[in-house]
């Protein structure tokens, strides 16, 4: 739909039009020449694209970059982007909701290169100018049109588990996404998101432990002070902000999923005590936790 600024918006009633009514958990589209796709829109799903071949301009976040063969990048729900200046632009975009999908989108949290590829590429997107992006060569390429073209057979053929059969598919091709990742960020001579990458997944971890500043840099191996701007810079937040987002976010799923009291999640959660859970709770969702349980659950 075109929104009252001009800007268009996809959502899950655009991916049914698009696969004729199918209910699919990811979706494989391909665009080439002067695509739809022009225009300033954004969605509210995930958005993997690659660029099989031709040049063009890609704004994201105001933020223009060019676009070679090869790249290969993701756009989160919510963030306005366009091409522009199209030469040959032919593109892969695969599309997804990952509460949406069969398997556990969470279970590929652990991989090397995950955190790096989803989360924190296109956090740090303006600051490193995309120069962090992954780039890849022509036999993966192959590899990631393979996958397209087998997608595209499964979705129009439409057997029986065809929806479980697209879920694999895509998942082996994100886990040679993270394999590619981890080994271009491992070429480079001092990469400061792999560094990243290992102190998040570490803070994923542990959220629920006594984690300090200058201990999270020494696993960056800098200074605290150098440490506290390179985080601030690439996750676009303070090192204490994220690590109460993540706490926040396990004692939302634990409220939601279990029947556990504000005491053991607390606990569970790092939090001094359910005082204080309940303070930046509330702060953060609008409710106190028991009461945005009820809510939830009823």
């Amino acid at each position: 739909m075109f929104l009252p600024d001009g800007t268009q918006y996809f959502c899950h009633a655009d991916i049914r039009y698009w696969t004729h009514g199918l209910d699919t958990p990811v979706l494989a589209r391909q665009a080439k020449g002067t695509l739809s796709v022009g225009l300033p829109h954004f969605h509210d799903f995930y958005e993997l694209t690659v660029v099989m071949d031709g040049h063009g301009d890609y704004t994201y976040q105001g933020c223009t970059y060019h676009l070679e063969p090869g790249d290969a990048f993701i756009t989160p729900p919510s963030v306005l982007h366009h091409y522009t200046n199209q030469r040959n632009l032919e593109l892969v975009n695969f599309i997804w909701y990952p509460e949406e999908m069969p398997l556990p989108f969470s279970s590929l949290g652990n991989l090397p290169g995950f955190r790096l590829f989803f989360d924190l590429e296109p956090q740090s997107r303006s600051y490193f100018r995309f120069e962090q992006r992954l780039v890849l060569s022509a036999e993966c390429l192959t590899e990631v049109r393979l996958v397209y073209l087998h997608m595209s057979q499964e979705l129009q053929s439409h057997q029986e588990g065809y929806q479980l059969r697209l879920a694999c598919l895509f998942y082996g091709l994100l886990i040679q996404l993270c394999r590619w990742q981890t080994k271009c960020q491992n070429s480079m001579e001092d990469s400061t998101l792999l560094r990243m990458e290992r102190v998040v997944s570490y803070m994923e971890k542990h959220f629920g432990e006594h984690l300090t500043r200058p201990d999270m840099a020494r696993l960056f191996a800098q200074g605290d002070r150098s440490f506290a701007e390179k985080f601030k810079q690439v996750m676009g937040e303070t090192f204490g902000g994220h690590l109460m987002k993540i706490r926040l976010r396990h004692a939302r799923e634990l409220l939601l999923s279990t029947d556990k009291s504000l005491t053991e999640i607390a606990q569970e959660c790092g939090f001094c005590d359910s005082n204080y859970l309940c303070l930046v709770f509330r702060k953060k969702y609008g409710l106190p936790p028991h009461q945005y349980r009820l809510q939830r659950r009823s």
